[in-house]
Parts: structure tokens; C-alpha cells; sequence
């Protein structure tokens, strides 16, 4: 047997530390990468991320409020939402004893809920949702039996499906792949990493916008090529999947832009190598990969990019160095989606990580 420990996601604790055999894909992770990265025609066209083809959703939608995880003295990681400046801060959960935080935050489509990762501290994992008050903490299901652990749940665009990550087996075989489930926590069902056994992890599902396809980090700890990872696209019924980004990237947390065209990725994302991770851009088929760099920000680690509901803007998180701390800060910008007119949200030298930008507000 061997011993799989997930990665720590931006500075959280090690994941599940399992005995596992991972899961083999239900389709072929070795697909050639079609991507020409020095295409300079082909990255300008990328670099357009306004709303072609969208155009009255685009203009329709409201960029609300902003909501993130950020660390709380003698508490542990807590979900709070901000306006797009950063004022008007409201705390919306908060961790209680054997609670190691609550993360990765998804606004539902209307804006008036919230799906949130609770980390316990034994390294075991539930699906919540929170009003967008704070109001109404519900968990999702009782992730128990055959069910190791869950994470990172987000909505589909109609808000009728919910996709998270699954770690399920026992002793034997851990599989662990993008599931869905209804709002409710019923219909629970496994989309990808369905065959036994694998080298490889899914995470981090993002849908397009028609919510006809998913976009997710697939992860080889086991494999060739070893201890890589890339972002990945399928249809939600996990068929017809692809490999959109190049292995040296070692891309992850994608996020589909509002249009369509485009999905927004962190190279070295979440996998040993602090300080190199950057913002990157690449169309659905894998062609056009562009990294965009904030205007203004020397410091050279940038992660989880979300576009705002319009689509003209980015919210992400910067690393910058801690004088007084091995651990860097983690602080929430926005920007143009170009990279320009980069903005400060989060007014104060603490852990501020995986902002997502709302409708609500």
C-alpha cells in the first residue's frame, strides 16, 4: 500500500492522510496538449475577455459583494463577505471548537447563499451552506462510511447542481473525483475517476457558463508524469475530457470566465513551489495559454483568480513576504481582467485567501 497525504491548499493543512490506491479516470489522462504558449496572435485574442456572445447576461450582471476566508486569533479560518472596496465586512461563519476553519467559499447564482468547506481538526472534511447574512448554517450531508472526506463545492450556473470533490472507498482503494449532488445534499453522484485504481486525484470543479462542461485540477502523485498536475475539461457527464494546460505549468484552481472563452488557472498551484505561482489564461480547446500579470504587484505569487459576475474584472489572492513570519501574507486584490487598475480589498496585514465575487449586494 501506498501512503498518499493530499497537498496543502494555500497554506491549509495537509489534506487526508490516507493508506490509498487512488482511482483510475473513466477517461484518458494522457491526451496530447495542443497549446502553443509563444502564439502571439493567438494570446491577444485570449487577452479579450470582455462578453462576446453574452453580451445581455454581461450587461446584466451585478458585481456584488466579495467573500473569503481569512484567518480569526484563537479561532481558527472564518467565511466574511465585503463590498467590492473592501468596507462593510461581515463575518458569516465561525468555527467552533475542533473546527480548524471554514474555506473555500462559492456564492450561489442569485447571490443569497454561500457553499463553504468546514476542516475539522482531525483532517476530516463537511459541505455547508450559510445565508448571505450569516443566517441559516446548514450542512449539506453527513460525509460518513465510504465517504472519506469533501471539499470544494461549488454551484452550477442555474444553481440546480452542486459539484464538490469526493475522497470514497475503504482499505482497499480510495477514489477521489468530482462528484455532484442536488442543493439539498440528495442525488449524490460520481462524475469523474470512476474505475479502480488510479493515480490520480480530481479537484476544484468549475462549470462553463451554458453549464455543459466542467473544468477541473487533475492531480498524478503516483504517475507519469510524477507529481503533476494540469487542468482538465469534460462534459458534466465526465465524457469527452481533455487536458487544456502543459504539465510544466502544473496548473490548478481554474475558473471559467462568465463569456465563456476563456478559463483562468494558477500555475504551480498548491504543490511545493511557494513563490513561483502565477496567473494564467487558456481557451476551453487548450489553445492560447497567456499569463497575466498584475500591474504593480513585484512580488511574483499570485493564486486563485475568480472573474467577477460581469466578467471584466478578477478577484485573487497575493502572497507577499512577512517580515516577521516564514509564513507570507495572503491578501485579496482585484484588477481589470487585462491586469490593470489592481485595488487593495482587504486593508490589513492578515490571512486573506480564496475570494470569490458575488452577485449579492
Amino acid at each position: 500500500m501506498q501512503s498518499t497525504v493530499w497537498p496543502a491548499r494555500a497554506g491549509r493543512l495537509a489534506r487526508w492522510g490516507l493508506p490509498v490506491l487512488l482511482a483510475m479516470s473513466a477517461c484518458n489522462p494522457d491526451s496530447q496538449n495542443p497549446v502553443s504558449p509563444t502564439d502571439a496572435a493567438v494570446s491577444a485574442e485570449a487577452s479579450r475577455l470582455g462578453c462576446s456572445g453574452h453580451e445581455r447576461d454581461c450587461r446584466s450582471a451585478a458585481n456584488g459583494r466579495i467573500a473569503y476566508s481569512r484567518w480569526v486569533d484563537n479561532t481558527g479560518m472564518a467565511i466574511f463577505s465585503a463590498k467590492a472596496d473592501g468596507s462593510d465586512v461581515l463575518q458569516l461563519t465561525t468555527p467552533q471548537l475542533g473546527v480548524f476553519g471554514d474555506v473555500a467559499p462559492d456564492w450561489s447564482p442569485n447571490g443569497s447563499t454561500l457553499l463553504f468547506e468546514r476542516d475539522f481538526a482531525g483532517l476530516s472534511q463537511q459541505l455547508y451552506r450559510v445565508n448571505a447574512d450569516g443566517g441559516g448554517l446548514t450542512q449539506l450531508f453527513d460525509c460518513a462510511g465510504r465517504c472519506l472526506g469533501v471539499s470544494d463545492p461549488v454551484y452550477s450556473p442555474d444553481g440546480k447542481t452542486i459539484a464538490f470533490d469526493e475522497a470514497n472507498g475503504d482499505d482497499s482503494y480510495v477514489s477521489v473525483g468530482i462528484w455532484f449532488m442536488n442543493p439539498d445534499g440528495s442525488n449524490q453522484r460520481q462524475i469523474t475517476n470512476r474505475r479502480f485504481p488510479s493515480t490520480s486525484e480530481d479537484h476544484m470543479a468549475t462549470f462553463s457558463p451554458d453549464g455543459r462542461q466542467m473544468a477541473f485540477t487533475r492531480s498524478y502523485y503516483n504517475a507519469q508524469p510524477a507529481a503533476k498536475q494540469a487542468v482538465f475539461v469534460c462534459n458534466v457527464d465526465g465524457s469527452d475530457l481533455r487536458r487544456i494546460t502543459p504539465w510544466q505549468l502544473n496548473g490548478g484552481a481554474a475558473d471559467w470566465s462568465p463569456d465563456g472563452r476563456t478559463i483562468l488557472f494558477s500555475a504551480h498551484y498548491d504543490i511545493g513551489q511557494d513563490g513561483t505561482e502565477q496567473l494564467f489564461t487558456v481557451r476551453p480547446d487548450g489553445s492560447g495559454v497567456r499569463q497575466l500579470t498584475p500591474i504593480g504587484l513585484a512580488e511574483p505569487s499570485n493564486i486563485e483568480g475568480k472573474f467577477s459576475p460581469d466578467g471584466r474584472k478578477i478577484i485573487f489572492t497575493h502572497r507577499a513576504p512577512n517580515p516577521t513570519d516564514p509564513i507570507p501574507f495572503s491578501l485579496t486584490y482585484t484588477m481589470n481582467a487585462d491586469g490593470s487598475n489592481v485595488v487593495l480589498v482587504a486593508f490589513a496585514d492578515d490571512w486573506y485567501q480564496q475570494p470569490a465575487w458575488g452577485t449579492h449586494p
